[in-house]
Parts: C-alpha cells; sequence; structure tokens
C-alpha cells in the first residue's frame, strides 16, 4: 500500500525568518491557546524535548499548514518576544548578584546574599531587568547593555562601575543565547495524497491538546458548501478574521479579498453571524442576553440559532448544509437581519429588567433560555421555510410582541427562581423544551399569583444555605421588585437620585450586616438570603457601614428615615432588628425568625405588584 505522506524536517530559524514559506487554510480555526498554555509549550521546547509534528501542504512552493498552527504561531510569537512566555526564574541569578555586589562594594556596604538589603534589591532589579526585555522587543530593537545600565541607575540607583558594566554585557548575552531556538527542529507530515482530501484530514487529527469543538469540526466539512452572498456585515466580519488570525500567527492565510466574490463558506456565514451577535458597537449590544464572548474557539451562538429557526434540534448543527445550502442571497440576509431584529426586540422587552440602575448586567439564566425565547419570538414574527428558499413576516407579529412584551420578564424570572433551565438537566429534555409548540405558547399569557407565591417561597426556602457572596438571582428578583414599586408609585425614585442630577446610585445591602456573623462562621448562617438583602442608596449605604440604618443616624448622609422609603423597600422595623445585639445563639434563632417574616413579606409584595 502507498504512502501518502512523507517525513522532514525545518529548522526553527527557517519558521521564524521566511514566514512567507507557510500559508494558513481557510478551515483553520483560530488561535485559540491560553497563555499559560503557551508558556507550558515554550519551556517543553526549551528543554529540547519533543513538541509533536506538524502537518502540512506543499503547493506552489509553499507549505499548508493543516496542523500546527497553535505550536508555530506561538514559536513566533516567543522569537520576537521571549520574556512574555517566561517567568522571572529565567533571568540569571548570579548576574544579578554579581551586579549588587559591585553596587555595595563601591558604596561601602557589606554584602550578604542572604541579607534582606540584599534580597530586596535583587527583587527590584529582577523586574527592572524583565521590563527592560519585555519592552525593548517590543519596538523591534536590539538589547544594548548601555540602555538596561542606564535603566538600573536611574531605578535601581546602582552606581556606575565597570564591573557593574560587564556583569550586565554577561546578563544580556546570557539571555540571549538562553533564549535562541533558531537551530532547533521541528518536524513535519508532508501530506502527499489528494488536495481535496485536506479538510478531511484535518477532522481526523487529534494531536492538540485543546480539541475542535463540533462546530469547528464543520469548518472542514463545509468546504464545498458555497454561499454567494454581498452583505457588508457578513463580509467584513469574515475579513476581521483572517487579519486577526494573520496578526496573531505572524503568518498569511489563503484568504484573499477577491475571493469573496465567488462567494463564503458556510461556517464562515455562521461564524460571522455570531461575531455580529457578540460585537459590542453603536449598532447593538446583546451582552445582557447572550453573555460574553468566548474567544478560545469558536462561538456555537449562531450555528444552534439556526439549526432552531430551520427547525431542527439545538444540536443539529451539521444538518445546516442540507437546509441552507441552496438559499439566495436574499434569503441569507434576510436571515441574518432576522436574527439580530428578533435579539433587538427581546433586548428591549427585557432591558429595564436586566440591567440594574447602575448598568449592571443582572444576566443569571443557562443560554437555553434565551434560546427559547427567541425561537418563539421568531415563530411569532416570521415564517421561514429553508428549503422553499422563503422568509417573511408574519401579519399578527406586533399583538403578539405586545403580549410578549407584557409578560416576558416574568417568565424570564419563573424561570430562573424555579431552575427550570438548570445545567444539570438532561440536553434531551433541554432541546425538546426548546422546540416545544407548548411551552412557545407561554409567554403570550401571565402567571397565576398562587404559582408565583408557591415557586418563592420554594426558591427562598432553598437559600438557608446561601454564604456571603450575593446571589445573582437575588439581585434580579429585588432589581425586578424595584422596577414594579416605582411603576406603582413612580414618585418614590426621588428616594434614590442624586441631588446634582437623575442619576440614580443603589446598592444591594444587607440589613444585617455581614460583620454581625464574622463569629458564626460555624454556624453556615445564611448571610445573603434575599430577606436579608435591600435596595439603598449608595452614599447611605457607605454612610451607615456595617450598622443598621437605625444606628448612628447622624452619619447618614442624604435624609433622616422616612417611613414611606422604608415601606418601599421593605426595610424592618427598629423592633424587628433590635436581636442584632443579642448573644449568638439568641442572634442565630431570632435572625432565622427574622428570614421567614420578612420571606413572606417579600412574597406578598410581589405577588400584590406583579
Amino acid at each position: 500500500m502507498k504512502s501518502n505522506f512523507e517525513y522532514r524536517s525545518f529548522l526553527m530559524k527557517d519558521i521564524i525568518d521566511d514566514t512567507s514559506k507557510f500559508s494558513i487554510p481557510t478551515f483553520q480555526r483560530s488561535l485559540v491557546w491560553s497563555i499559560e498554555r503557551k508558556k507550558n509549550f515554550i519551556k517543553v521546547l526549551r528543554k529540547g524535548d519533543p513538541i509533536g509534528v506538524i502537518l502540512v501542504y506543499e503547493k506552489g512552493g509553499k507549505f499548508r499548514l493543516i496542523d500546527g498552527l497553535q505550536r508555530i504561531s506561538t514559536i513566533k510569537a516567543y522569537s520576537k518576544n521571549p520574556m512574555k512566555f517566561l517567568d522571572l526564574d529565567d533571568i540569571s541569578d548570579k548576574y544579578i548578584f554579581s551586579i549588587i555586589k559591585h553596587d555595595f562594594k563601591s558604596k561601602g556596604i557589606t554584602y550578604s546574599e542572604k541579607s534582606a538589603d540584599v534580597q530586596d534589591k535583587f527583587d527590584r532589579i529582577k523586574k527592572i531587568v524583565q521590563a527592560y526585555f519585555i519592552s525593548t522587543a517590543e519596538t523591534g530593537a536590539d538589547y544594548l547593555a548601555t540602555a538596561l545600565y542606564r535603566k538600573l541607575i536611574a531605578e535601581a540607583e546602582v552606581v556606575q562601575d565597570l564591573d557593574i558594566g560587564e556583569s550586565v554585557e554577561r546578563l544580556i548575552k546570557d539571555f540571549t543565547e538562553e533564549t535562541d531556538i533558531s537551530k532547533l527542529q521541528i518536524f513535519a507530515i508532508i501530506y502527499k495524497g489528494p488536495e481535496e482530501n485536506l479538510p478531511e484530514v484535518f477532522f481526523n487529527l487529534n494531536t492538540g491538546s485543546v480539541p475542535l469543538s463540533p462546530y469547528e469540526v464543520l469548518a472542514s466539512s463545509w468546504q464545498d458548501a458555497n454561499l454567494k452572498i454581498k452583505d457588508k456585515d457578513i463580509l467584513d466580519k469574515i475579513k476581521e478574521k483572517y487579519k486577526n488570525i494573520e496578526k496573531l500567527s505572524g503568518m498569511e492565510t489563503e484568504f484573499a479579498e477577491e475571493d469573496l466574490e465567488e462567494g463564503i463558506t458556510l461556517f464562515e456565514y455562521c461564524s460571522a453571524i455570531s461575531e455580529l451577535v457578540f460585537a459590542k458597537d453603536s449598532k447593538h449590544d446583546f451582552s445582557m442576553l447572550v453573555g460574553e464572548r468566548d474567544k478560545k474557539s469558536t462561538s456555537p451562538f449562531a450555528f444552534e440559532i439556526l439549526s432552531l429557526v430551520c427547525g431542527n434540534n439545538v444540536n443539529q448543527a451539521a444538518k445546516l448544509k442540507e437546509n441552507l445550502s441552496n438559499c439566495t442571497q436574499e434569503t441569507l440576509i434576510k436571515l441574518k437581519n432576522s436574527i439580530i431584529d428578533i435579539l433587538t426586540h427581546i433586548k428591549s422587552d427585557l432591558e429595564k429588567y436586566l440591567i440594574d440602575a447602575n448598568g449592571n448586567s443582572l444576566r443569571t439564566t443557562s443560554v437555553y433560555q434565551i434560546y427559547h425565547i427567541f425561537v418563539a419570538y421568531f415563530k411569532s414574527k416570521y415564517n421561514f421555510i429553508p428549503n422553499a428558499n422563503k422568509i417573511e413576516e408574519i401579519g399578527t407579529w406586533k399583538s403578539t410582541f405586545d403580549m410578549f412584551r407584557k409578560y416576558l420578564y416574568k417568565h424570564y424570572l419563573f424561570d430562573e427562581i424555579t431552575n427550570f433551565w438548570q445545567k444539570n438537566r438532561q440536553t434531551q429534555d433541554l432541546t425538546k423544551n426548546i422546540v416545544s409548540d407548548e411551552l412557545l405558547l407561554k409567554y403570550k399569557y401571565d402567571i397565576a399569583k398562587d404559582k408565583w407565591a408557591s415557586a418563592l417561597k420554594e426558591w427562598m426556602d432553598s437559600q438557608l444555605n446561601v454564604g456571603v457572596n450575593v446571589p445573582k438571582d437575588n439581585r434580579l428578583f429585588l432589581h425586578i421588585l424595584h422596577v414594579l414599586g416605582l411603576r406603582k408609585n413612580p414618585l418614590l425614585v426621588k428616594y434614590f437620585k442624586s441631588e446634582d442630577d437623575d442619576t440614580l446610585y443603589i446598592d444591594v445591602e444587607h440589613i444585617v450586616p455581614k460583620k454581625l456573623f464574622d463569629t458564626l462562621e460555624k454556624k453556615k448562617m445564611p448571610v445573603s438570603h434575599v430577606a436579608n438583602l435591600c435596595y439603598l442608596v449608595c452614599k447611605d449605604n457607605r454612610g451607615k457601614r456595617e450598622k443598621t440604618l437605625y444606628e448612628d443616624e447622624s452619619s447618614r448622609p442624604s435624609y433622616v428615615l422616612d417611613q414611606e422609603f422604608l415601606q418601599f423597600v421593605l426595610y424592618p422595623s427598629k423592633e424587628e432588628l433590635g436581636f442584632v445585639h443579642f448573644s449568638d445563639n439568641d442572634f442565630c434563632e431570632q435572625y432565622k425568625t427574622f428570614i421567614e417574616e420578612r420571606s413572606a413579606k417579600l412574597i406578598s409584595r410581589f405577588v400584590e405588584l406583579v
């Protein structure tokens, strides 16, 4: 049987100095190694241990890098600035001590390597040397003993001395030699089989420590899915992707802008939509819905959303090739625009409930809930039939969205406190629930008050093991309760506004101060139970410090206690907080009673307002 490959070795010098020999295929993923992974790789490389082989395909005098992008890009980055991949321990101690020894001798100071003065000077000089190596490499300049010596004189008070100058020169020479990898070799497998099989070869590889995600695997299997599309948003994100790969790897990709005239791959289309969704620009910011972009791998968002709108389960992105390959440019652009449109509607309907008064996101739930909300909105506004190459608006969508707007925030919170979308549920159940027609209709209807009361009681009972940190669902509940209270009586916003402008400055504060629990660690008290939390104006919260509002009234900066305000935030009476200075055992018992009673009040208030 004939082999489809052969072996060859490359000097690191050839890779570092002549990157034009290598090109990156478009089915390659982006750079995904963390800085720690890169540092560990460099340690192995510098020790002379094996670092695996790279796989290339030779064409037109260039080697297409099929496997090894993470390693080659790390080698190139290291060669430009070694100190970024090293630690202080990689700088030779002996020359640092030599500098200090000659410095002390010139100043008439007794030198002892273990003395505190020497160790202090040693640490300072090492950090100065490290900073010099990094900053100099970033400018592309050579390491110069005179330049480093000047920094040591200015920043470490080192004297001018011939012996010190020689030690600095030896330090730089030693560092340069120790970090030089140009004479090391890296071995390569040169693939000799048919070029059209390269994506499949890439798919079958399993040589890296960071495995391909299911969606990065699709990049190789979808190379023949060519989509004709001329949409600026999509094309700009594709260009941006390859420019980033080239910038970070220091190598050319096989991408050329003129190739976009011929079409893009389905993988590029999906990836570009994901990037549009996660982009924080003047057009939109959907982070309150989808969270922050994980830059280490391809985002699954668009792959999974498109799977759902095509009528598949969330984990059936592989079917998208069949669903979308024959769609026209007009349909593909409409589909992209419809995704942005639906997210914009959802953001508008949830924003006042998921962004607190200080501008912080209160997003708590699984991405599956956002997917479910998305599908409900999408199916109510758009009729998309992939095989018929058809996407059009549904005439009744506005009236449906009016109902969604009234009830969506309630379902969001209800699903959160009941853990409906919790991560430990079986994936098959979650995917089934996302496309369930019965569940998709729920956003059109209100939630009964008795269901709220029962769910809130169970949720609050489950918080008896909550520690010091305030859970995000507690913040979400308090914020929605605050919004509902102000909706009923908008004039109460006066208690939370600054005297100088209309900006709201609000803290989530512990009613019974956290400090009072310091001696009760072993009792595991529910310090941040939602019943021990309330909204306070920031300056009042800071002013009272570790006390209740009733203590040290003279230190309260903004207002005398107002019963209207206290009732609005459901702040307990002075009598209800009389136990805060009881002995430990009495305090614990009274605190539990306090939590039970205030939980009941919170439930009653919420059910009344909602």
